[in-house]
This record gives structure tokens, C-alpha cells and sequence, in this order.
């Protein structure tokens, strides 16, 4: 048989009753009517409502209360509008990722040029300076009044994150705080049974039990403990798990871009030449000294060996072939004039050539290292060199 509402007088369907509370929420007003003061209670012992302290406006948050509209039927309960903005200090430090990583990338695209890893590293750069942007401009706001919650987050989308929905309170039987992950959530326990995000994530547990309280509030929905949630020792076992989390959350932002620098600098090492000597070409050969600061294993240019060059003198380089078949030989290429000279070991004295391929790939290039001694008709000095790819 259906109830009246003590609040406007409208009846209330067995499908919104809840006999285990021992309430019920009328879909007219939204108001939660305590069936024992109206002596339509289950048999039994009724539940307990959990009496929790209120939870003060935590760091983060913002919340305004407005009058209700005249075309709510119920006109005592005014509504409310949380607002939580994502930046955190966290996230300048986390500037540091994108910033370095595009470095990495601008400087291996200039030096190798179009490859599979590079586009998937400008994707990765995209995607996270993206992420981060969303950290710095969105926020979410939760309004609530006269039975029904909306959750916003934006500006921009980001649906990995956070997911904006809307919620009628005669479909909700209990709100609860409960983790979600690293961080917390207000979920919502549905009269179907189901249970479902309202709100998340949120960045503590205190800021999850403060939207979860003042939902409960505007919408006259009575406390009770559900499996699951946040632990009944609120503030201080909460408030301790709260802080570690926010600890380590520091800790992480700081360690991340750390870790990334670190990356970065063995990429650098294991990716920069290192090289030292010259050579001194004869009147002949036109009488140059190459004191090279660059160089390239052959691999690119299809030969068993490296590539000299110096960038104070960029018309001229030197080959070091390695060639079981056609024998060693120092290959001279010159732009301005044009010209190529080939040196073996019977125009040497001295004729030494130490090439290695090392076990490190760069863009599939083997990096080489070694060194060359030479006491030729027009050509003799000693370098060495290593990192060339």
C-alpha cells in the first residue's frame, strides 16, 4: 500500500521504499521520509545511522549555496556547487617531462632524420603535454539541489581521467567515499543494486567525505555504513592514508622527471662521439690538418667502417674502410675541387687500422669505435675515436 509523504502529502510507491532502513525517498519531492515516525517499519531492529563528524572545506575545493528555483516543488533545501581544480603544485615540477622529451625528439629527428620511433616519441610528447594541460585549465563541479547531481569536468575533455554524468537521488539508495586507486571517489549505491562513480577522482580521502556529506545533505539522504568504504576511523586513520598518498604522489611528480633527465643523459652518452688527434695531409694533397669533431659509422653509407669529419673545415672527410675482400684503405673526399684519393698499406709505412662494431644500436645503426695510425706518402697522423653511428 503506498505511504504518504510527510513532506508534501504525495504517495510514495513500494518502489521507493527502502524496508531494510526502514526509508523512503519520495519521487515528488525527493525528500527521505523516516518510515518508523510514520509506523510503517520493517519488523526487526532498524539500522543505526553512522554519526560522523562534518568534515571541514578541504585545501582545493570551493563550495556556494544558491536558493532553489520556483520550479522545484520542494523549496526548503538549498542547492549547492562544489568546485575542484585539478592543478596541484605536482604539476609544475611534471613540466619538466615534456619539455625534456621534446628536446630528445627535436634533436634525434634533426640528427637521423624521419623513423617509426621518432613519430611514436611525437606522440608520446603530444599525449602527455596534452594531459598536463588538462591538469592546468579543468576543473570539476558537482551541483546538487532538489534530487538531482550533476558532475562537470572541463574544459577540456579528458576521458581517461574524469567523466561528466548526471544523477536523479530517487535512483540512489546510500552515497558512500571509497578509494579509487591512488586516489578517492563518491560512488553511489543505486536502487538496482548496482554501485557507480558521482564523483572522481578526487585527490584525498577528506575532500571525497565532504562531497559525499554535503550530497547528503542537499539531498536528504540518511548516512549509513556500506561495504567498501572509507574506514569509520575518519579523520585521523583517513586523513594519515590521505597525507601518505599525497606524499607520495610529491614524491613521484619530483621522481619522475628525475628519472627522465637520467634517461636522457645516457641517451646522450651512449649517443655522443668521442674523438681526438688529426691528420696532416702533405703539399700534395694541399696541405691540410683535419682535427675531426664528428663522425659516422660506415653502415650508413653501406661500408665496413667510419666517417671523419670536422666542422671547422666541412668540404673535406675521411673514410676508414675495413674490407676483407678489397683489403683496407683510407678513402680522402674533398667538395672544393672535387676530388677523391685512395690510400692503402702500399703507400704507407705505416698503415694501422683498429675498427669495432660495439653492441649498442642507435636507429639500427651499430655504433663503432677504434683508432687509425698512419705515416703515408701524402697523408699521416693517429686518431681515435668511439660512439660514431
Amino acid at each position: 500500500m503506498p505511504l504518504p509523504c510527510a513532506h508534501c502529502g504525495a504517495s510514495i510507491p513500494d518502489s521507493s521504499i527502502d524496508r531494510e532502513r526502514d526509508i523512503a525517498t519520495c519521487p515528488s519531492c525527493g525528500r527521505v521520509v523516516d518510515l518508523r515516525a510514520q509506523g510503517g517499519a520493517a519488523e526487526g531492529p532498524p539500522p543505526a545511522p553512522r554519526l560522523r563528524e562534518p568534515v571541514a572545506l578541504p585545501a582545493g575545493m570551493q563550495i556556494t549555496t544558491y536558493a532553489p528555483s520556483e520550479s522545484y516543488r520542494h523549496a526548503g533545501a538549498n542547492g549547492i556547487a562544489i568546485t575542484r581544480r585539478w592543478l596541484r603544485s605536482k604539476h609544475y615540477v611534471m613540466l619538466l617531462v615534456p619539455l625534456i622529451a621534446s628536446g630528445v625528439v627535436a634533436f634525434v629527428w634533426t640528427q637521423h632524420g624521419f623513423s617509426f620511433w621518432l613519430v611514436l616519441g611525437v606522440l608520446f610528447v603530444a599525449w602527455w603535454t596534452y594531459m598536463l594541460a588538462t591538469m592546468f585549465v579543468n576543473r570539476t563541479v558537482v551541483r546538487a539541489q532538489s534530487g538531482r547531481v550533476e558532475v562537470r569536468h572541463g574544459p577540456l575533455p579528458n576521458l581517461a581521467l574524469a567523466r561528466s554524468a548526471t544523477f536523479e537521488a530517487s535512483r540512489v539508495r546510500q552515497l558512500f567515499a571509497a578509494r579509487r586507486g591512488a586516489a578517492f571517489a563518491v560512488k553511489a549505491q543505486l536502487s538496482d543494486g548496482s554501485v557507480v562513480d558521482v564523483v572522481a577522482p578526487l585527490t584525498s580521502a577528506e575532500q571525497a567525505i565532504f562531497v559525499e556529506q554535503q550530497l547528503e545533505r542537499v539531498l536528504g539522504l540518511v548516512d549509513f555504513a556500506v561495504e567498501g568504504e572509507l574506514g569509520a576511523g575518519y579523520p585521523a586513520a583517513v586523513g594519515a592514508a590521505g597525507g601518505k598518498a599525497a606524499k607520495g604522489g610529491a614524491a613521484l611528480a619530483f621522481l619522475g622527471p628525475v628519472i627522465i633527465a637520467v634517461a636522457v643523459g645516457i641517451f646522450f652518452f651512449a649517443g655522443s662521439s668521442t674523438l681526438e688527434g688529426s691528420l696532416t695531409a702533405k703539399p700534395e694533397l694541399g696541405g691540410w690538418v683535419l682535427s675531426p669533431d664528428d663522425c659516422s659509422s660506415g653502415q650508413r653509407q653501406g661500408f665496413h667502417g667510419v666517417e671523419l669529419r670536422s666542422s671547422a673545415d666541412p668540404s673535406r672527410r675521411v673514410r676508414l674502410v675495413r674490407d676483407a675482400v678489397r683489403g683496407d684503405s683510407v678513402v680522402v673526399e674533398e667538395s672544393s675541387p672535387s676530388r677523391r684519393t685512395v690510400l692503402g698499406p702500399e703507400r704507407c709505412a705505416r698503415f694501422g687500422l683498429a675498427i669495432q662494431q660495439t653492441n649498442t644500436s642507435i636507429n639500427d645503426v651499430w655504433v663503432m669505435e677504434g683508432n687509425a695510425s698512419l705515416d703515408c706518402d701524402v697523408l699521416s697522423g693517429h686518431v681515435t675515436f668511439a660512439g660514431c653511428h
